[in-house]
C-alpha cells in the first residue's frame, strides 16, 4: 500500500510544492525522500495500479533551504 491515501474531496493549492496542486477524487501516493530508492516490490504495485488506472502518483521530496 503506497504511504498516503487522499480520499475523494475538493481540488487543493499547495504551498510550494510543484505541482501546486492536487486533483480532486481518490489519489494514492508513494513518497521517497533522499536515497530512499523504490523497492522492486514498490515498482511492480505501482505498476500495476496504474495499469488498472487507480490514481497513484510518486513523489519524491527533499528539504527546503
Amino acid at each position: 500500500m503506497p504511504d498516503l491515501v487522499l480520499l475523494p474531496g475538493p481540488a487543493l493549492k499547495l504551498a510550494e510544492a510543484r505541482p501546486g496542486r492536487l486533483r480532486e477524487g481518490l489519489l494514492l501516493i508513494e513518497v521517497k525522500g533522499p536515497g530512499d530508492p523504490l523497492s522492486d516490490a514498490q515498482r511492480v504495485w505501482l505498476h500495476r495500479l496504474l495499469q488498472a488506472e487507480v490514481p497513484t502518483e510518486l513523489w519524491r521530496v527533499r528539504a527546503s533551504g
